[in-house]
């Protein structure tokens, strides 16, 4: 009885924590991100993302054109056993010329705090080809 009893409330424990870590995870990621500049000419100065408390995101790709380009999709937190992700869906692809660009897949965060936020596209279902599937974006969290 006793060893049913301490499988049960370690079990318990591992959904709590699972929950909690996620929601708090999805509290962090919650605002405006500025992307850090690390070598893709396709990232405009002053671009960022920005996501909501309500499961939308919003990418603010050129703010500083004339005519910016902003495309909209969803988003929510997925936690695997030692990982956490953040999934995007409903983005439309968008590019001019053979420049291709789709940013709905599952980003995995490898690092996240208050101020800085590092993630690595693992997976792009709706990519024409692997190889677009692995993106990486860093950021700085905006005022």
């Amino acid at each position: 009885m006793i060893k049913k009893f301490t499988f049960i409330a370690i079990i318990a424990g591992a959904l709590v924590s699972t929950v909690s870590c996620q929601k708090s995870t999805e509290l962090m990621v919650i605002g405006r991100w500025l992307i850090d500049p690390v070598g893709d000419p396709a990232d405009q100065p002053g671009a960022y993302w920005e996501f909501d408390s309500n499961g939308g995101v919003t990418f603010y790709l050129s703010p500083q054109s004339e005519k910016p380009s902003i495309y909209k999709g969803d988003w929510k937190i997925k936690k695997s056993l030692l990982r956490r992700f953040i999934e995007i869906k409903g983005v439309e692809p968008f590019g001019e010329a053979g420049i291709y660009e789709d940013l709905n897949g599952s980003w995995r965060i490898d690092f996240l705090d208050n101020q800085k936020m590092g993630v690595v596209r693992v997976d792009c279902p709706t990519c024409p080809s692997e190889g677009q599937s692995y993106i990486r974006r860093d950021f700085t969290k905006m005022k």
